[in-house]
């Protein structure tokens, strides 16, 4: 059975932050996810990007249940940060990189994706011929799938060798540089946007929902998927998840953020679902029975994947205005 840890925030002493995601809360004081017997130190992270060091720590809003990392680092060092591969070190060749991407393996998790999204009101059928723009695709697994459905497939990329070998290699078009600065001349433009694994990794994930409302067409529609911030495993072995990640991933939404956040922007449609890939599942899985919070067996991991306690959420929202 789940080991009903129980996760008591730790007030950080002399530690005031503003949510990046609910503006309406400035100077709250910021908390640190902990526990009684996990994670008792304060939760925080470091990095050295261009010699610099920069620290931070794992920071909570009890407002709209949001995690971030405060401080952020510096807008100029995050995005040499990204735009030199994000820390990944430089693509291999394109026949190694295409061959990873017809990977069986990683078609099951696109499909359980768009499995999912319909479950949430879009189906494939209702993206067919429209014009899409994935943000932040790195090699784009979902590209093929846009790509056999007949659409006008985009891609908005920070990274300098990515967004190359997106344009020489997979010979789609890419508008470089943050989503924030993005020209308002593509505002409108687009039927879909797509993003998996980007926003956690955005320093004003508000500024981002909000572009990404403007770059929508009248009834458009957006699909977000992130890590959940309740996930079992993240809020019980935070520091040790693979989600846990400075600067890479300064963001972890909640249900209740995500949908606060698309409301007062003035999405329609919302619907949030917390789902798992296989992939994920059993990898926290073998965590959790490592660090003791579950007992090995298929009751602990079907309850792992039944609940709302899974690794991620899927958001789909619609542009009505």
């Amino acid at each position: 059975m789940i080991n009903s840890l129980k996760i008591t925030p730790i007030a950080l002493p002399n530690h005031k932050s503003s949510c990046p995601l609910c503006k309406n809360a400035p100077h709250q004081m910021g908390w640190v996810m902990g526990s009684n017997t996990q994670n008792l130190m304060i939760v925080r992270g470091s990095a050295i990007i261009d010699n610099i060091l920069l620290e931070s720590a794992l920071s909570y809003c009890p407002i709209c249940d949001f995690g971030y990392f405060y401080p952020a680092p510096p807008g100029d060092i995050l995005q040499s940060f990204y735009t030199k591969g994000g820390g990944g070190g430089p693509l291999g060749t394109d026949e190694t990189e295409l061959s990873e991407l017809m990977n069986p393996y990683h078609q099951r998790d696109v499909n359980l994706l768009f499995q999912i999204a319909s479950e949430c009101g879009l189906s494939l059928g209702e993206i067919r011929g429209k014009k899409i723009l994935e943000i932040g695709p790195g090699l784009s697994r979902y590209m093929s799938t846009f790509i056999g459905l007949g659409c006008e497939y985009w891609a908005n990329e920070i990274g300098e060798e990515t967004s190359d070998f997106i344009e020489r290699v997979l010979k789609a078009p890419v508008i470089r540089g943050p989503l924030e600065e993005i020209e308002s001349v593509y505002d409108q433009s687009f039927d879909l946007v797509f993003t998996k694994d980007s926003l956690e990794h955005h320093a004003n994930p508000a500024a981002s929902l909000v572009k990404m409302k403007q770059l929508l067409r009248k009834s458009g529609w957006l699909i977000i998927s992130v890590p959940n911030l309740n996930s079992h495993t993240f809020k019980n072995a935070s520091i040790t998840h693979p989600y846990y990640a400075y600067p890479p991933h300064l963001n972890y939404f909640s249900k209740t953020a995500i949908v606060k956040s698309l409301n007062e922007i003035g999405l329609c449609n919302i619907e949030v679902r917390s789902f798992s890939f296989p992939s994920e599942i059993f990898y926290c899985m073998e965590l959790c029975i490592k660090m003791g919070l579950v007992s090995p067996g298929f009751d602990a991991l079907r309850k792992l994947g039944d609940s709302e306690q899974n690794e991620r959420l899927l958001v789909v929202a619609q542009r009505l205005d």
